[in-house]
């Protein structure tokens, strides 16, 4: 009788104990299902941020570019202090320090330690080479790029070679990849 209850106790036992592992097996899933969902949710942050950044800086382009045609239009009718007043107001809100520190913000939570890790590596990148990283990072494309880094299409081919050099990349070596895997 005690054999048989002693067995009966240990079954008992290693079913609690199986029971307790698929438990805290399904928290775990739980919680790893709220982290994916977490970190989808902050890329779409970013995304939108960088959309943003984009959209606005098309915006001011335009303007810029209609304020010039005004300028031509109306010469001397329009006060030089006026039209250079309202152009280096434009210029200066292009790809502002606010949106980027924003973007930068975000990207550090969802991509943790990038840029450390990138300045690790390359001790001498400059800031505008990171915000190029992580525009790579996010698999951006050129055309995407150039409005978000205030920087025509032409401009971040060159960054791009520049960066490609600076990380002593091949030239036949996928840039977006080298910084997907940092």
């Amino acid at each position: 009788m005690a054999k048989h209850r002693a067995k009966l106790i240990k079954e008992q036992e290693e079913k609690l104990r199986q029971q307790q592992l698929a438990s805290e097996k399904k928290i775990m899933e739980i919680q790893n299902e709220k982290l994916q969902s977490e970190i989808k949710n902050k890329s779409q942050q970013i995304s939108n941020v960088a959309i943003n950044v984009v959209r606005k800086n098309e915006i001011l382009e335009e303007i810029r570019d209609e304020l010039k045609q005004v300028k031509e239009d109306l010469g001397v009718q329009f006060p030089n202090v006026h039209y250079q007043k309202l152009l280096h107001s434009i210029e200066r809100n292009v790809a502002g320090k606010d949106d980027w520190q924003l973007f930068e913000d975000n990207f550090e939570e969802v991509h943790e330690q990038f840029f450390k890790r990138l300045r690790a590596l390359v001790p001498t990148i400059s800031p505008s080479e990171l915000r190029l990283a992580a525009c790579l990072r996010m698999n951006l494309s050129t055309k995407e790029m150039a409005p978000a880094l205030g920087i025509s299409v032409r401009g971040v081919e060159i960054k791009r070679y520049r960066l490609r050099k600076k990380l002593d990349l091949p030239l036949d070596s996928n840039l977006v990849q080298y910084m997907m895997d940092i």
